[in-house]
């Protein structure tokens, strides 16, 4: 939780590709010696500098993102 690094996000695109969006704060907070770290440097790894809504929002990519969870078979979901 430290720096953000607990609103690290998993999203899957509309064509099935596996994504994980965090800020700059987060990824750094990783630190070297976590497997989430590894992450960092693929391209399938959104890293996001919001430095001003970490500061004044006090949230981060999370909670900028609108979660959707539906069963499958309902309308847009995978």
């Amino acid at each position: 939780m430290n720096r953000f690094a607990g609103n690290l996000l998993a999203l899957r695109s509309r064509d099935g590709a596996a994504l994980i969006a965090g800020s700059d704060a987060a990824w750094s907070a990783l630190g070297s010696g976590t497997g989430a770290a590894a992450w960092a440097s693929r391209r399938d790894c959104l890293r996001l500098a919001i430095p001003t809504i970490e500061r004044l929002g006090g949230g981060s990519v999370r909670c900028m993102i609108a979660e959707v969870f539906l069963p499958r078979g309902v309308a847009g979901a995978g």
